[in-house]
């Protein structure tokens, strides 16, 4: 009995997991070729050939789903993350940087449509959800990029992922705003972070240096959504 009941149970959950998967795929799809405010639930449901309660009691709202496709990018962002050449740290933020713009211009209306709705004083969406801190796959992506680099650190290697996350957040807001064609000014904007940090890599071995860019790290992620990775009291 007991078995049968835990198989019943593993059943229902795999078919949740499936329509969770189902729903955002949909949802996303109809984001970038509809555009992200002329889709509706009912929509998504209708496109996804199931009831209407079954997508709302997955996802409350259109941002909630915005959510889920900005955090499968993210998973997206990791495993790209293990396969980075061996390089520096610069150059391998650099590589998985332009990969993750290459996800923002492909998944742009949700993207744009989550951040726009976290930034409203009001939202059911806030900044934080958009970091998960320590489990954010892309904070993890970051851990990635300096363990793997030539030039890793001896040690604090921690708080060099944590500066490159920090900075992860200003490239997609940056990324947001940019009007420019196919977002040039982003590209840009990447090429001289890699500069930027080829750069600094010598100074920062600096203990003024390390902890001005750390406490800088920790300011912009309590604005954009890592308050989980930041002690504000030693901010």
């Amino acid at each position: 009995m007991r078995c049968c009941s835990m198989s019943a149970w593993l059943s229902i959950m795999n078919e949740l997991q499936i329509n969770v998967e189902t729903i955002v795929g949909v949802a996303d799809t109809l984001f970038e070729s509809q555009g992200y405010d002329s889709v509706t639930l009912a929509t998504i449901a209708e496109t996804a050939e199931m009831p209407l309660e079954i997508v709302t009691s997955a996802y409350e709202s259109k941002v909630a789903i915005a959510l889920a496709v900005y955090h499968r990018l993210a998973k997206q962002s990791l495993q790209e993350s293990e396969n980075l050449s061996y390089e520096s740290f610069a150059e391998r933020y650099y590589q998985l940087i332009e990969y993750n713009l290459t996800l923002l211009n492909i998944h742009q209306e949700a993207v744009s449509a989550l951040f726009a709705a976290a930034m409203r004083p009001n939202s059911c969406v806030v900044p934080a959800d958009i970091s998960q801190g320590k489990h954010d796959p892309t904070m993890q992506a970051m851990a990635l990029v300096v363990d793997g680099a030539t030039d890793k650190p001896t040690k604090d290697s921690d708080e060099l992922a944590l500066v490159l996350y920090a900075f992860h957040f200003l490239v997609v807001i940056f990324w947001l705003y940019d009007r420019t064609e196919d977002k040039q000014a982003s590209h840009v904007f990447t090429q001289f972070l890699r500069e930027f940090f080829k750069l600094m890599r010598p100074m920062m071995m600096m203990p003024l240096v390390k902890k001005a860019l750390n406490k800088m790290a920790k300011i912009v992620l309590l604005v954009f959504g890592g308050a989980k990775l930041v002690d504000t009291t030693t901010a």
